[in-house]
């Protein structure tokens, strides 16, 4: 009898490890300008013209993806995304110096994934509703995948000091879905939240940060991030995060991903994650040319 019981709370100590583990494996990534953004998201006064708003793009393709039951678009948001098309974020080739494919974080073990939103419209009825459609490169394999972005909340951005008059920057947060095509092995769904510091300019252009300065202060901005989780047909979870100015994240989220002090120098510990070609700069999502005859 005494053996029966033993093996019976044997047997549910290890069930409950199991879930544990598979628990954390799932959890979201976190980082602490993430925990303050969080903190300080409460709804701020409608933010002041900056210009006038540009013309808005040709409807993009119907996609998959919808907004969350979960969305909670706020009025200032539809207001400031019908004067101002915040597309222009994250559209491709919007900043000089941005490249179009952005690293992040997959997985449990920090593995490296690329993000590359090739297109960004707003849909005309519900400008605070952005279509998107991309592609992501994870261990060698392309996968395309289409969805939405809803902005929820758009707010002046806080910060020490004073901004020149002619400086208009702001914050925003919000939802994403992003399903990958089924007719890739191994497809599944990106969702949840996302942020942005961006900057809307005379001619009503908004466009992500890379730095934020004042007259007293500056900083590094991270641009936008996408947080959330992955979920695969067969129900498994992985945690991702990828961002505009993913370093600046990546030291908040690995105090050791990089062992540079000046320029960047990927720690041996993640390299082998798929940081190793963290240098290479080819066109992965760019379509493979035609063959002339």
């Amino acid at each position: 009898m005494n053996k029966s019981l033993y093996f019976l709370a044997s047997a549910a100590l290890l069930a409950a490890a199991c879930q544990r583990q598979a628990s954390e494996a799932s959890r979201p990534f976190s980082s602490a300008a993430a925990r303050r953004a969080t903190a300080a998201s409460a709804p701020a006064a409608e933010p002041a013209a900056a210009g006038r708003v540009s013309a808005s793009p040709a409807p993009a393709e119907a996609v998959s993806a919808a907004p969350s039951a979960e969305s909670k678009v706020s009025e200032n948001a539809v207001r400031f995304a019908r004067q101002y098309n915040l597309a222009t974020i994250w559209q491709p080739g919007a900043d000089e110096h941005s490249d179009v494919s952005k690293n992040g974080f997959f997985g449990a073990d920090y593995y490296r994934i690329e993000m590359a939103l090739l297109r960004v419209e707003r849909d005309p009825q519900r400008p605070e509703l952005l279509r998107v459609s991309g592609k992501n490169r994870f261990k060698q394999r392309i996968t395309p995948f289409s969805g939405t972005i809803t902005v929820e909340q758009v707010q002046p951005l806080k910060f020490k000091g004073t901004f020149p008059d002619s400086v208009h920057n702001y914050t925003l947060t919000g939802r994403f879905v992003f399903d990958e095509n089924p007719q890739v092995a191994g497809a599944g769904q990106f969702s949840g939240t996302v942020r942005a510091e961006f900057e809307v300019d005379a001619h009503g252009q908004a466009t992500a940060l890379s730095y934020v300065e004042s007259d007293i202060d500056a900083r590094e901005s991270f641009g936008y991030e996408f947080k959330g989780q992955w979920r695969g047909a067969n129900g498994r979870q992985k945690p991702v995060l990828w961002a505009d100015n993913f370093y600046y994240l990546a030291h908040e989220v690995l105090s050791d991903f990089d062992i540079g002090e000046r320029e960047i120098n990927i720690s041996p510990k993640y390299v082998k994650r798929g940081w190793d070609r963290f240098w290479e700069n080819d066109e992965w999502w760019a379509e493979a040319p035609t063959a002339s005859l």
